[in-house]
């Protein structure tokens, strides 16, 4: 594993004015912004649903836009800046997913549960499509978490297809 990763400091370097905005700027910012609205008493924002789907639109642009990139340039380097690109954006996506369900709540027994970290365990749960059944979405919460699940498949497969490709580039270059 530690090869995947050997030499892509020498390509972070060079990185073209777009990536350096999203890697260093814009997915530190969301993160930022969605790791507090998660864990503060008194959320950044007020959650509507037609934010969080805002929200999600602007997280699947920027996915968009890098699997584009990826797959119309084959430069070498490239697939390993999108392989950062991706866990970045998969990290992003579980902790924007997260405060959704904390602001709508979660289901455990009866009982609506708000707590961040069970929220974050739950999107992270659910992202990985793994659904063990212990907390539940609320009914307002179960069309968020469908589409957290759909996400979930989609960037699994995208990761694993590139992680294979890098591997295969990688032995390429031996």
């Amino acid at each position: 594993m530690l090869r995947l990763f050997h030499p892509i400091h020498r390509h972070l370097t060079n990185l073209r004015a777009w990536d350096r905005m999203v890697m260093y700027g814009l997915y530190p910012l969301l993160s930022m912004i969605s790791g507090l609205n998660l864990f503060l008493d008194q959320p950044l924002f007020d959650f509507r649903i037609t934010t969080f789907y805002l929200w999600i639109v602007l997280l699947f642009a920027i996915f968009g836009e890098g699997l584009f990139t990826f797959s119309r340039d084959k430069e070498r380097g490239r697939s390993r800046i999108f392989f950062v690109k991706m866990l970045m954006s998969a990290v992003l996506t579980t902790l924007t997913y997260a405060s959704a369900y904390r602001a709508l709540g979660l289901t455990n027994g009866g009982d609506v549960i708000h707590d961040p970290v069970t929220a974050l365990y739950f999107s992270i749960i659910t992202w990985t499509t793994v659904g063990y059944g212990d907390f539940f979405p609320t009914p307002e919460a179960r069309l968020i978490a469908a589409t957290e699940g759909l996400l979930g498949y989609i960037y699994m497969a995208v990761i694993v297809g590139v992680t294979l490709y890098v591997l295969q580039e990688q032995r390429r270059d031996l």
